[in-house]
């Protein structure tokens, strides 16, 4: 019996979870990888949409107390959370509570403004 990529179609792991420079090819299948190599990664960059926000990279150095605020409430919840040990219905809210008082709307603000004044800039 072979296993890998010979049997099954695999996505790429690059491209599973979302970032900066994730790029969905329009009328792509499930078979993400099976499909760039039946069309080649040169024609997928071609037909791609591509993000607005490709590009941008916010400075966090004024925020530097904030992440590690926010850092530190991740480190307590995620063992629990990622395992399963707690009830997501209790813990969720709770540690939602903690990233706001940590500084969470204060960060999301900030990128958010920077993003606006980059993305002006670039029309």
């Amino acid at each position: 019996m072979r296993a890998g990529i010979e049997t099954r179609p695999y996505l790429l792991p690059h491209l599973q979870n979302g970032g900066r420079f994730s790029v969905i090819p329009e009328g792509s299948s499930f078979y993400l990888a099976r499909d760039i190599k039946k069309i080649g990664q040169a024609e997928m960059n071609k037909t791609s949409m591509k993000s607005n926000g490709l590009g941008f990279m916010y400075d966090y150095s004024s925020l530097s107390n904030e992440l590690t605020a926010l850092s530190n409430v991740q480190e307590e919840y995620l063992n629990s959370i990622v395992c399963g040990v707690t009830d997501p219905d209790e813990i969720i809210p709770e540690l939602n509570e903690k990233l706001y008082k940590a500084g969470l709307q204060k960060v999301i603000d900030e990128k958010q403004r920077q993003f606006d004044e980059w993305l002006a800039a670039q029309e």
